[in-house]
């Protein structure tokens, strides 16, 4: 299973790399306690994964750091580097979950795991606000920017203040409500 999910994410030809396949393998040889799949999936929550310029899984840092705790009991993955990356970017309360977490978890057998259905967790912003007036080329230029979209896709903040000017847009009679 770790293999499997590996392979979704490295696979050396780009066609064939599914972030989310690879995904729902980990979480498949994760609670298996496999402690290199506990790693991986760890790294794969704490920074998110991407289908070309889309989000498909959003970072997770108590789900991450969870998972880095159980693969550290293996002497082999305690990845510390990463757990103070992750760590640092965490609040006491977030931190204190992620230990409830990982002291509750107890290891599933493999036929059990592999029964499991995996859904994906929710990828945050993965629908931006069209604007208004795109058409044809343009629209699906837009929509193929994804979450990470290029400078000319951003929509701009016209009530965002002006760097060195001190007043928004609507204080110059630009923007009318």
């Amino acid at each position: 299973m770790l293999e499997l999910g590996s392979l979704y994410f490295n696979y050396p030809d780009s066609k064939m790399v599914d972030p989310t396949e690879g995904y729902r393998w980990l979480m498949r040889a994760a609670p298996a306690d496999d402690p290199a799949a506990q790693e991986m999936l760890a790294g794969v929550l704490a920074d998110g994964a991407m289908a070309g310029a889309r989000t498909v899984i959003a970072p997770d840092l108590v789900a991450a750091d969870r998972w880095l705790r159980l693969a550290a009991r293996s002497p082999f993955h305690d990845n510390t580097s990463l757990r103070r990356r992750i760590e640092r970017n965490m609040t006491a309360a977030q931190l204190d979950e992620a230990q409830t977490r990982a002291a509750a978890w107890q290891p599933h057998p493999v036929p059990e795991v592999l029964a499991m259905t995996i859904d994906l967790p929710a990828a945050a912003g993965a629908k931006r606000p069209r604007p208004p007036g795109l058409r044809c080329r343009a629209l699906d230029r837009f929509k193929g920017g994804g979450d990470n979209p290029a400078g000319w896709q951003r929509l701009p903040d016209l009530c965002a203040k002006r760097a060195g000017h001190g007043r928004d847009y609507r204080d110059r009679g630009i923007l009318r409500r």
